[in-house]
């Protein structure tokens, strides 16, 4: 019987230390903002690194423009792109999207556009709508470069694929341009 008090107690403590954790978090990235806005830079770097110590992935966001602009820190694009990673790794959607725009993003050819399109994706799976939408465009580039025969579509099948499940699904939901287009590659054979 002891022993389940005893379990049951140090569960307990466990999840009050977590709350306050994730409330501390929260205060931080809240007086971060508060800071960046009032031009406190210095003050701005120390609570947005504590936030997202604190398990806030959305101050690794702050933190990269800090790096970005030279706010309070050294201008480093470098540490900022590791912090956007960093955001990602947390599950962030936007910092995932943005690194795919860092990347290249809609303008972005061959390798490069490998690269976007892994960025893209991983942040539309975590439901990030302007990422989805891009993610169809890019993939809707491979597509068409695939059913023209190109060298350079026939390494694109992947995505070429991918893009006739994401205009299926946007189709789905309703979406008339997607709806348009799959008649449109039906009507032509390439659907």
């Amino acid at each position: 019987m002891r022993r389940i008090i005893s379990i049951s107690a140090a569960l307990f403590v466990a999840v009050v230390v977590s709350i306050s954790s994730a409330i501390a978090g929260n205060l931080d990235f809240e007086q971060g903002k508060a800071a960046h806005l009032q031009k406190d830079f210095v003050k701005a770097h120390e609570t947005f690194l504590r936030a997202y110590n604190s398990g806030d992935a959305q101050a690794a966001l702050w933190l990269v423009s800090m790096y970005a602009a030279g706010h309070g820190v050294k201008k480093d694009l470098k540490t900022g792109l590791e912090w956007y990673e960093k955001a990602v790794s947390r599950g962030n959607a936007e910092a995932a999207f943005r690194l795919g725009q860092w990347k290249g993003g809609v303008w972005s050819s061959g390798k490069q556009r490998e690269e976007v399109i892994k960025w893209y994706r991983m942040a539309a799976e975590r439901g990030h709508k302007k990422a989805q939408k891009d993610l169809q465009y890019l993939t809707q580039k491979a597509f068409d470069e695939g059913t023209k025969g190109t060298s350079a579509g026939k390494a694109n099948a992947k995505d070429a694929a991918e893009h006739l499940k994401l205009l299926q699904q946007s189709a789905e939901k309703g979406d008339a341009k997607s709806q348009l287009r799959l008649a449109e590659l039906d009507f032509t054979g390439r659907g």
